[in-house]
């Protein structure tokens, strides 16, 4: 006859299992909040290692980081490297990736290794984290990441794991997303007509600024022509004319200082008063005067202001000095051959 006491206490156990269970069945204690751990061995050797999955959440919304951590305790002395894993796991974009191991078990041998992944998908319902393999290497043992052959290396997997993931559409409007609507009202488009009156005067001021355009352009074309003309024909001058004397130097070294003049200024050079010789000089560096014909242009100025001023000088010009002017009246002529446009920017810098 069976004893009574032993009945009494299968029946307490048997009561007590499902509480056992739940409690295996949690995660242990960090710092993150995790809803529920799933336990998904995959050998069946019952002191074997087992990867334990943790989510921060099994329901989401749609583009909603969520955590998913996968604990795996190991004896020491074994390795364990994670799967490596691209942008992308499954329907779910990879947010982060962090890996951490060789931790020490409270109350245990074993050591921990953890995975912690973020992760967000936009697509909508129910939606599968794919396996990830784990492999346990014992240490010492030099294995590459994708070489299963060595007989010490073991491969666990855990389950695929289901996340709900909700629209953020409400209700009714997610039903209607393949419904069309009608046109409520009409939209009334200008006519042809209207248009082309449009166009029209838009045409017409575009010509108008044209010729307006055109016009100041053909003003600038011949006053900048006009002054520039002048220039020619006073250096032709300078080039034909006999410097025999003190007098024709002076003159001729005036001359030549307002062809420049009027050369740097345009045609209002012609009635303005020359500035003096150093502004002068300046602003013809800026033109492009080398530092050689700098010089001999200043030598002229020089002696020309020599004989006007001092009384006391000697009043004649030697032949060297002569030369010195003929000289500074070909470099002007090459003044005078130099793109139009840098007569402008002159003006501009004066």
């Amino acid at each position: 006859m069976r004893h009574p006491s032993i009945s009494i206490w299968l029946c307490v156990a048997i009561w007590l299992m499902p509480f056992g269970v739940w409690a295996c069945a949690q995660p242990p204690s960090s710092g993150d909040t995790f809803e529920e751990g799933i336990v998904v061995p995959k050998n069946t050797e019952a002191d074997g290692p087992r990867p334990v999955v943790h989510l921060s959440r099994q329901s989401i919304a749609i583009a909603d980081p969520f955590t998913i951590r996968i604990e795996v305790a190991a004896p020491v002395g074994t390795r364990v490297v994670f799967e490596d894993v691209g942008e992308t796991i499954g329907s779910f974009d990879i947010l982060d990736v962090n890996d951490l191991g060789d931790m020490p078990v409270a109350d245990s041998g074993d050591r921990l290794w953890v995975r912690t992944m973020r992760l967000e998908t936009l697509q909508v319902g129910l939606q599968t984290v794919p396996p990830i393999s784990v492999r346990l290497v014992p240490v010492g043992l030099d294995v590459s990441d994708d070489d299963d052959s060595e007989a010490d290396v073991r491969v666990i997997r855990t389950q695929p794991v289901e996340i709900e993931v909700r629209s953020i559409l409400q209700p009714d409007e997610q039903s209607t997303l393949e419904t069309y609507r009608d046109i409520v009202g009409e939209i009334e488009t200008p006519s042809n007509q209207d248009q082309e009156s449009e166009l029209g005067w838009v045409s017409w001021l575009i010509g108008l600024a044209c010729v307006v355009a055109a016009a100041v352009l053909w003003a600038w074309y011949r006053r900048h022509d006009s002054s520039q003309r002048w220039c020619r024909d006073r250096l032709g001058e300078l080039q034909r004319q006999r410097i025999e004397n003190a007098a024709a130097y002076v003159e001729a070294s005036e001359l030549l200082k307002r062809v420049l003049h009027v050369n740097l200024m345009g045609r209002s050079g012609i009635t303005t008063t020359v500035v003096p010789t150093p502004r002068l000089l300046e602003r013809l560096e800026t033109r492009g005067y080398t530092g050689k014909q700098l010089q001999t242009l200043r030598r002229v100025l020089s002696v020309a202001d020599r004989i006007k001023f001092d009384s006391r000088a000697e009043q004649n010009v030697s032949r060297e000095e002569i030369n010195t002017l003929e000289t500074a009246i070909d470099d002007a002529k090459t003044l005078q051959s130099l793109p139009a446009e840098n007569v402008t920017a002159s003006k501009e810098a004066a």
